[in-house]
């Protein structure tokens, strides 16, 4: 409901929201580049941009929200990883890829252009196709013991994407999850599911 209201305010806002300062100049802010941004020579239309800045609001509050309520959970099912963290403060941010790795929250859609079949399964133009990369970060194939959270592995997985199609916020949201590790952690040094809870 608050993402739907958030969505409604960032539309009627839009036309009314000015450039912040002057193009490329040292203030530029990330919406000021959406506003100016073309494809092909053209500017981006109004859907366009109340997309970007729409998936720049959900993808900065509720995929680290999400991630670190299943991340939290399973601290809480095995103490012993708890206690490796605060044995380890410096090592903190190879927890948090670590976690990433194993319980990321992204699902990318696709919409296929043209009709095709892969692997047996039929699929035409326009159908959306799911694209849950967190199962990626799961391959035994590329990542041995792959449901074991281990704080020494040194491959982040997939959670944050690769390429062209890398995270845009990876260093914020790591940030996040560090300090909400570090503070909680401080906090609650026995942080367990209540018996007779699941």
């Amino acid at each position: 409901q608050s993402y739907g209201a958030s969505v409604t305010w960032i539309a009627r806002n839009l036309s009314q929201t000015p450039f912040c300062a002057p193009i490329g100049g040292p203030d530029w802010t990330p919406i000021d580049k959406i506003l100016a941004a073309q494809v092909n020579g053209a500017p981006l239309d109004h859907h366009d941009v109340i997309g970007i800045r729409s998936l720049l609001y959900a993808a900065g509050l509720d995929t680290v929200l999400g991630s670190m309520g299943w991340q939290m959970y399973r601290l809480a099912r095995e103490p012993e990883l708890q206690d490796q963290i605060r044995c380890d403060p410096n090592n903190i941010l190879h927890a948090v890829d670590e976690l990433c790795r194993a319980y990321g929250e992204v699902r990318n859609r696709r919409t296929v252009i043209k009709d095709f079949e892969f692997r047996g399964v039929k699929m035409t133009a326009g159908d959306w196709v799911n694209l849950p990369t967190m199962l990626a970060s799961r391959d035994a194939r590329k990542y041995p013991n792959p449901h074991a959270l281990d704080f020494a592995r040194k491959d982040r997985g997939m959670t944050f994407g690769g390429g062209i199609h890398y995270c845009l916020g990876i260093h914020l949201a790591r940030m996040e999850m560090k300090v909400v590790l570090e503070e909680v952690l401080a906090a609650f040094p026995n942080i367990r599911i209540a018996p007779g809870s699941r």
